[in-house]
């Protein structure tokens, strides 16, 4: 709690010099109520002179507002503008927003505005920017075709590119930390799973585990080290 309090303080005091992301961030802790009372319309006002610095968070989060009705009336063309705007500006999180949009069209959005295409193109932005939740969404939509062409092989790396950048990509720290700390067996563990999680990295170095023999519990098995090598 107090380190919230803390971090809290240190935004205020950036807020203060209009730094554009410290408002943002602000606005999001008093939106939640982390580290100070929950206030949505301090919220609002925070993201709305990060917005009009400039900034495509705050534009982002202040849209979100205006299509909730959080700490200001409920205003959801004016949302979706900002969504779009913050969008033009490269934020991934608008390009997930605007992808949910128009996959479902519900919500703010009217079952007519529903549009494909539209989905397929912010989902895909997101995911060119990292989002892991874009890719995750991306990777469906290729798997079943029911809204694009199916694409099987675009589908794995969407989703393999969604495992790489989720917190089980902790794995392969824990792993190599496990090797070096004399964990053999901890760290033959994390990178096995790591492995069939699809991470390179990991099928090498359980590839080399299974030529080399690790104890035990990794016999020396060539035909396994071929096998991950190979993935």
């Amino acid at each position: 709690k107090k380190d919230k309090e803390a971090a809290a303080k240190l935004f205020e005091q950036a807020a203060e010099q209009e730094n554009p992301l410290s408002l943002n961030n602000l606005g999001v802790m008093y939106q939640n109520g982390v580290g100070v009372p929950k206030n949505e319309t301090k919220a609002f006002e925070y993201f709305n002179r990060s917005a009009l610095l400039g900034n495509s968070y705050g534009i982002n989060s202040l849209a979100a507002c205006y299509i909730y009705g959080h700490g200001v009336g409920a205003n959801r063309s004016k949302g979706i503008e900002l969504w779009k705007l913050a969008a033009a500006k490269g934020n991934s999180q608008a390009h997930m927003n605007l992808g949910l949009l128009y996959r479902d069209g519900h919500g703010p959005c009217p079952p007519h505005c529903r549009d494909f295409s539209l989905a397929y193109y912010h989902f895909d932005q997101a995911a060119s920017r990292g989002d892991a939740d874009a890719l995750l969404f991306l990777g469906l939509m290729l798997k079943s075709g029911e809204f694009v062409a199916p694409d099987c092989p675009k589908a794995t790396k969407a989703f393999k590119q969604c495992s790489e950048r989720g917190p089980w990509a902790n794995l392969l720290l824990q792993a190599f930390m496990a090797w070096n700390e004399g964990d053999q067996l901890g760290s033959y563990i994390r990178y096995r799973l790591a492995a069939e999680l699809g991470y390179r990295v990991a099928q090498a170095n359980v590839g080399f585990m299974f030529e080399q023999g690790i104890g035990d519990f990794v016999p020396q098995d060539y035909y396994s080290a071929l096998h991950f090598y190979e993935l």
